[in-house]
């Protein structure tokens, strides 16, 4: 304690660090507690009777605890940010799947099967073709001649 001095002037900082660290990123996290290491060791450290090694001493613990306070509260957010993306993309995959379990039982099978139901659509087409052209099947052959 004799290199920092007692008590600990910049605690209350640190909060100020924490939450612009926690809300906006690294960057403002360093930008916060950069600015108030001077500022906080001119007013709360060297005015208040501590000598010019223990101000800076103090200065230096701050900043280093700083550092790891604004990676970790970056980091804590960033993980945030990412699961709850997760989860709104696991609620909206839910609700697809809700909403196709509620579609009636022949739209479920075009959904699963569509080939299948391609090819009846084909046949319905030609033998609508062939209506239209006056030709039924198994007729043809009266009909040419």
């Amino acid at each position: 304690m004799r290199w920092t001095g007692p008590g600990a002037p910049f605690v209350f900082f640190f909060i100020t660090v924490l939450i612009s660290s926690f809300f906006w990123g690294a960057g403002p996290g360093f930008l916060a507690g950069f600015m108030s290491a001077p500022l906080s060791a001119f007013l709360f450290v060297y005015q208040a009777g501590y000598t010019l090694s223990q101000a800076l001493a103090q200065s230096i613990l701050f900043l280093t605890e700083t550092s790891f306070v604004v990676v970790f509260a970056d980091r804590f957010a960033k993980a945030k940010r990412r699961s709850e993306l997760n989860e709104r993309a696991a609620s909206e995959a839910r609700n697809r799947l809700e909403n196709v379990n509620k579609l009636p039982r022949t739209f479920k099978q075009v959904l699963h099967n569509p080939g299948r139901f391609r090819s009846n659509r084909r046949e319905e087409k030609e033998s609508e073709q062939d209506l239209r052209c006056g030709i039924k099947r198994g007729h043809a052959s009266r009909r040419l001649s």
